[in-house]
C-alpha cells in the first residue's frame, strides 16, 4: 500500500492578514483578516480562527441548549442566523470534536471535525482538522499539523512567498 500526500496550499495567518499560497497554480492571495468574516458569512476573527484550529470551544449562538449532560460527546445545540449549530465536546479532554452548521433555507451545511488529539506541553490539541462543506457542490479538506508550538520561547516563523508566485486579487466566490 502506497500513500501519497500532496500539499496544495499553505496558509499563513496573522492578526491582520491571511496569506494563502496556491501551490498548484503558483499564485498567492493576501486577504485582510476582517474580510474573512464576510467570506465565511459568520463572526470570524483571528482569535476565533486560532480557537477553531486548536479545537477550543467558541460560542456563536446565544441560545445553546445542553442535550444530554451524561453523553460522550456532550452535545450543545442552538440556532445561528438562518440555521442550526451543534457542538460535540469530548468531556474527557474538554475539547470540541465537531462543530456542524446547517442552513435548511439555503440547503447548505458545513462541519469541522477535530481528531488525533495529543498533549503539547500543557495543552491538548488536535493534530487533524477536517472541513466538509455541502451545498450545490461538495468540498472537503483535511488540515494536518506537521509542527505546532504553543507560546515557545524565541518564537519565530519562517514564511516566505516564492519569487515565481504571482499575486492575485482575492474575490469572494459566488454562492
Amino acid at each position: 500500500l502506497r500513500v501519497s500526500v500532496l500539499s496544495v496550499a499553505t496558509v499563513h495567518l496573522t492578526p491582520d492578514v491571511a496569506t494563502i499560497l496556491d501551490r498548484v497554480n503558483k499564485e498567492y492571495y493576501e486577504v485582510p483578516t476582517d474580510s474573512l468574516e464576510k467570506l465565511a458569512g459568520m463572526p470570524l476573527d483571528f482569535g476565533m480562527i486560532q480557537d477553531l484550529l486548536l479545537g477550543n470551544f467558541r460560542r456563536v449562538s446565544d441560545n445553546l441548549v445542553l442535550q444530554n449532560p451524561d453523553a460522550n460527546p456532550i452535545l450543545l445545540e442552538g440556532t445561528f442566523r438562518n440555521g442550526d449549530v451543534r457542538y460535540s465536546i469530548n468531556p474527557d479532554i474538554y475539547k470540541v470534536v465537531e462543530i456542524r452548521f446547517q442552513d435548511g433555507y439555503k440547503q447548505q451545511d458545513a462541519s469541522l471535525t477535530f481528531a488525533d488529539h495529543q498533549n503539547l506541553g500543557k495543552e491538548v490539541v488536535p493534530y487533524e482538522v477536517g472541513l466538509d462543506v455541502r451545498s450545490t457542490e461538495a468540498a472537503s479538506a483535511v488540515l494536518q499539523h506537521k509542527k505546532m508550538e504553543i507560546n515557545p520561547d524565541n518564537f519565530r516563523l519562517n514564511f516566505s512567498i516564492p519569487a515565481n508566485y504571482e499575486k492575485k486579487d482575492f474575490t469572494k466566490p459566488e454562492r
